[in-house]
């Protein structure tokens, strides 16, 4: 089989960047800003530790529970007290508005897209290995 060599000039490749970043659901150019709110969850979302658990991984900083990212479900559960409280007290936020902040910074930042948020109190976390397979 012989191989065909095509040779692209400048204005070729610009032409093909064009129409990949035209037909592409990602915005390649537009910077991406984020409310107070988004911001608080990304920097607490980055400040844990992130560890394989179960279905998922569990986000934990100094060893409490913030998170749990359950996989096979694609239920992204953050604490009670470590999330919802802070979200309620320092933004006045109810859970809806809670489940939708979390869900769209997930799909925004994060690309998991798909994923529910549900809150849960870290009592009935205790031993989510067993519960989430």
């Amino acid at each position: 089989m012989k191989k065909k060599v095509i040779r692209l000039n400048e204005n070729d490749i610009e032409n093909i960047v064009k129409k990949i970043l035209r037909e592409s659901d990602f915005n390649w150019i537009e910077e991406t800003s984020y409310t107070e709110q988004e911001e608080f969850i990304i920097n607490l979302i980055d400040s844990c530790d992130k560890e394989p658990h179960g279905a998922g991984f569990s986000y934990k900083k100094g060893g409490e529970w913030y998170f749990y990212q359950d996989d096979k479900n694609k239920v992204f559960y953050y604490d009670w007290d470590n999330v919802y409280e802070v979200l309620n007290t320092k933004f006045g936020l109810n859970h809806q508005e809670m489940r939708d902040l979390i869900k769209d910074v997930l799909e925004r930042h994060y690309n998991l897209k798909g994923y529910t948020t549900e809150v849960e109190h870290k009592d009935w976390i205790a031993d989510w290995k067993d519960i989430i397979i």
